[in-house]
């Protein structure tokens, strides 16, 4: 019997498979582990791939089992360990190598090339820190790859490239890694094309900062959708989560030649009106697809005019910016994606208007900035002070350098993220300051919640600045904000 290791994907999950093949008289190829039709089917791929390489596999049956044998089997990775494993359980090939130290995962095209499959970037980056020597991979995975240590990987173009590393235990294609930072979107949006909306865009600047979920109210033609659109362009530090993911969400897009696998830029969505709960989730009927609230992990999610939004995605968007995450389920399978972002939307309504009556209140309250939008007053047009997203995005990342090297003595992240001891210790105020949020809370019927997000919200105001404690200004401009 040969044993030959490959992982497989699930959701978000990397586990490690054992592809055991074993051989006796008679005749036939037999996939057992609790494998789907697509599994199953891979007989067919292999066995024409390796005739056409002058592989016959013929005068012995086969018997090849995915261990553990309880885990549900999906999807093409199994089939260059599979051949690899048949080659060498009939004495075909030999190799030099620690078969227990090696790991293959791709597909075989009939002709034997090597196909990328969905969810390559997850399983190499959780198996790449595990006790193997090389991973075996398909050639056309190499760019979405070029961010991890290339050391251990081996990339081949075909079957024949597969068999001549296994033999001779040398890389036929050398190393190489490109440096691949994430990057603000580069497009023709920029802040210094918003005019005479500096309450907005400092809201907007602190949101970024602290990563507060925003809300922008006002009359139609003032700007709303200009800078939420403009918002990504000042993202270029992901510190909330590992940036590895984004990436490995959209490997499961599963796009060879996608821009974002290339060339990774901070995630911007914007989701139409008419979008469903699966295209917002994702689905799970055929191969896992992420939906708009993974895509826009890492980055901003615009949903404007949210109040024109099925119920049932106004839903979801709470539970979402509650977990930070989306739960899919086939069959008996339960999938998690991550789906942390910074959520923007706006509405067109007027301050005595307040909010529409069809957003529940209870989703307002998951937001942490709400700023209103004045009319633009022409008159004041050559005395307006311009800054473009380079300056204020320059000036975000100093902030958050002074705010995360303050929180991360207590063991916290971002702002938005202290849970209420953290808030409490890392918020100090001012006497003045303390005095005023006393008279909010007497004065205001607030959730234990929105306690929190007022003083998380001052607390990013503050970093801005740089100022070690919150005074009657920061304080008073996150009263003024609060939805």
């Amino acid at each position: 019997m040969v044993t030959i290791n490959s992982c497989l994907n699930v959701g978000f999950e990397v586990f490690r498979v054992e592809v055991q093949i074993g051989t006796s008289r008679g005749y036939g190829v037999k996939i057992i582990g609790l494998t789907d039709r697509v599994v199953r089917e891979s007989k067919h791929r292999i066995l024409t791939a390796l005739h056409l390489n002058a592989y016959k596999v013929s005068g012995q049956r086969i018997i090849i089992n995915l261990s553990p044998s309880d885990l549900p089997k999906t999807g093409m990775g199994f089939d260059l360990p599979i051949a690899i494993g048949i080659l060498l359980a009939q004495k075909q090939i030999e190799s030099k190598l620690r078969l227990d130290r090696v790991l293959f995962f791709s597909e075989l095209n009939l002709n034997g090339v090597l196909k990328a499959n969905q969810g390559t970037v997850n399983c190499v980056q959780e198996m790449i820190a595990q006790d193997f020597d090389f991973i075996v991979l398909a050639f056309e995975t190499r760019e979405r790859l070029n961010h991890l240590n290339q050391e251990k990987l081996v990339f081949c173009k075909n079957i024949g490239e597969v068999i001549e590393f296994v033999a001779t235990k040398k890389k036929i294609h050398h190393d190489f890694s490109l440096p691949k930072p994430f990057k603000p979107i580069k497009n023709d949006f920029d802040f210094s094309q918003i005019l005479n909306q500096e309450e907005a865009v400092y809201a907007a600047q602190v949101a970024v900062l602290g990563h507060h979920h925003l809300i922008l109210k006002g009359d139609p033609g003032l700007g709303k959708s200009m800078i939420a659109e403009r918002i990504s362009t000042l993202i270029s530090r992901v510190d909330h989560i590992d940036k590895n993911e984004i990436l490995g969400i959209h490997d499961l897009l599963n796009e060879p030649n996608s821009k974002s696998l290339s060339h990774p830029l901070i995630p911007f969505r914007q989701p139409d009106h008419s979008i469903t709960p699966v295209g917002f989730k994702g689905r799970t009927q055929g191969k896992l697809m992420p939906g708009e609230a993974s895509l826009a992990h890492g980055g901003v999610l615009f949903m404007d005019e949210l109040n024109f939004f099925q119920r049932d995605i106004l839903r979801l968007l709470q539970a979402v910016l509650d977990h930070r995450r989306v739960q899919l389920k086939k069959g008996s399978q339960n999938f998690t994606i991550p789906a942390d972002f910074l959520c923007v939307t706006g509405f067109n309504v007027s301050e005595s208007k307040y909010y529409p009556k069809m957003i529940p209140p209870s989703l307002i309250d998951r937001f942490d900035v709400s700023v209103f939008l004045d009319a633009v007053d022409h008159n004041k047009r050559g005395n307006i002070i311009v800054r473009n997203s380079k300056k204020l995005r320059t000036e975000i990342n100093e902030a958050r350098t002074f705010q995360l090297a303050r929180n991360s003595k207590l063991g916290a992240g971002l702002n938005s993220r202290l849970d209420a001891q953290q808030t409490y210790e890392l918020c100090k105020k001012t006497k003045t300051a303390n005095l005023l949020f006393k008279e909010a809370l007497e004065a205001n019927n607030w959730s234990f919640r929105r306690q929190l997000k007022v003083l998380q919200l001052a607390r990013s105001i503050a970093d801005l600045g740089f100022a070690e404690k919150i005074d009657e200004f920061h304080l008073s401009k996150a009263l003024t904000w609060a939805p």
